[in-house]
Order: structure tokens, then C-alpha cells, then sequence
């Protein structure tokens, strides 16, 4: 007896082949198509209660985490009192590293956004006799 049946290869051939294009299928989800990048393309800018994380590059005593304060301000070191409200955070950083370039030789600086409020005019509010009085932030088509 052949270790080998002729027609073996065939049927493993055609198996081969019936899985292979099995994963070259497209299933689209029924329902509404997922819309596109760009319909969540914007910039979002900071506002009071914020979490910041500024990092200054080579200068780790300068590199903090910043809350804005309701005035719209934050102070951190050799930055005092810097109106942050309404700007996206590369328009923060760049403004920072002008500051800091009084003090510094060619700042780096990087400001991430870890805790969202957004500004006060984009936020919703619940109060009155609510169990639990909060802010959120407004999201596009909420």
C-alpha cells in the first residue's frame, strides 16, 4: 500500500484553498454605515478642571501635572499664572516653551490632556435636587 494516496494532495489542495478564501470574505454590519474620520476631525481645547501633563524634555524638574483652576489658569514652575482656556494643548506647549526659553536654552515641551471638562461653554451641568450634581463634557452629536 502507497504511503501516499494520489488523490490526497487534490482534496488537500481544495481544503487549503476553501479556508484560504474564507478569510478574504468583506461582512459589513448591518445598519448604518460607520461614519467617517473625518466627521471626528477637531481640536479640542482646554478648559477649567482639566488634568494636564507637561513635559519638558531634559528638564524633568520642569515636567509637572497641572489642574486648571476656574479662572482658566495654571502656574507650574518658573510659569506663573498662564491662561490656558481655549487653546489646544500644541498651542499650550508652544506658548510654555516661550516662557520657558527666558530660563531654559531651547525648550521641548509636550502638554497631554489626561482629564477632559473641555471649556465652559461646551459642558453640561447637572444641579439643583440631583442625587449627584456633576459636569460632563458636551460630545459632538450627544
Amino acid at each position: 500500500m502507497p504511503l501516499f494516496d494520489t488523490k490526497m494532495p487534490s482534496i488537500l489542495a481544495t481544503l487549503l484553498l476553501l479556508f484560504g478564501l474564507g478569510g478574504c470574505t468583506y461582512f459589513e454590519p448591518p445598519g448604518e454605515p460607520l461614519p467617517e474620520i473625518s466627521d471626528y476631525d477637531f481640536d479640542y481645547v482646554v478648559g477649567p478642571g482639566d488634568s494636564l501633563n507637561i513635559f519638558v524634555w531634559r528638564n524633568p524638574e520642569l515636567s509637572t501635572t497641572a489642574t486648571v483652576r476656574p479662572d482658566g489658569k495654571i502656574t507650574v514652575p518658573l510659569v506663573e499664572d498662564l491662561v490656558v482656556t481655549g487653546k489646544t494643548s500644541t498651542e499650550l506647549a508652544r506658548e510654555m516653551e516661550s516662557v520657558l526659553s527666558r530660563y531654559v536654552r531651547d525648550p521641548l515641551v509636550t502638554v497631554m490632556v489626561s482629564g477632559f471638562n473641555g471649556v465652559a461653554s461646551e459642558q453640561i451641568r447637572v444641579l439643583g435636587e440631583a442625587t449627584n450634581p456633576t459636569t460632563l463634557p458636551y460630545e459632538a452629536d450627544m
